[in-house]
């Protein structure tokens, strides 16, 4: 909310647990109040409420769930602000804020028509696509799942990306190929897919 620039309509919270100094300052100063989450009836005074739990408990027609703590990767839960942006029509604004976290992080998209693309490995021309991008790229995260994250290794994703002529591939040269914020070899978890960076 605070970077949306949306703390002068945020009007209550239910938890003094705010890592916000901003709201801190805001609910000490008396202009945020504090409400009991389960009181419904004052609940429905907002506009929205969100929860950062999901219950199977009924909720009112005003709550809308916000768990960015239940995704596994810190681009998805950033990602939740475009969430937020939607409720205030601030989508361009939370598209621009996502896209500074990925920058400040040391992130780019290689092009934006790849956003959202995945390689068919048995496909020839999905191989060529691939490494064209592979070449053009200094660091790649690999999120590829793998029955086996002890064993995979430099040589598996190699295998995997069928990449036998690493002449252009920056990543490689500066050693720079990582699983869960660790360098390959030392990996022991679980991927999904493969992000490039």
């Amino acid at each position: 909310m605070q970077l949306l620039g949306l703390l002068g309509r945020l009007k209550a919270i239910t938890s003094e647990l705010v890592a916000s100094q901003c709201v801190k300052k805001l609910y000490e100063s008396g202009d945020i109040q504090m409400i009991n989450a389960s009181d419904s009836q004052q609940l429905s005074q907002f506009a929205a409420h969100f929860i950062g739990l999901l219950t199977s408990q009924p909720q009112a027609c005003n709550f809308a769930a916000f768990v960015p703590s239940g995704e596994t990767t810190p681009l998805q839960r950033a990602e939740w602000i475009k969430f937020l942006g939607s409720f205030a029509n601030l989508e361009d604004r939370a598209n621009r804020v996502y896209n500074a976290f990925v920058e400040d992080a040391g992130g780019e998209n290689v092009d934006d028509s790849i956003n959202n693309m995945s390689y068919n490995i048995s496909n020839p021309d999905d191989f060529e696509q691939l490494h064209a991008i592979l070449c053009t790229v200094d660091v790649i995260i690999d999120e590829t799942f793998t029955s086996d994250p002890v064993g995979y290794n430099m040589s598996t994703f190699l295998q995997n990306t069928n990449v036998e002529d690493h002449s252009c591939f920056a990543f490689l040269t500066n050693q720079s190929l990582w699983r869960y914020d660790k360098r390959i070899p030392n990996s022991n978890t679980l991927g999904k897919l493969l992000l490039i960076f």
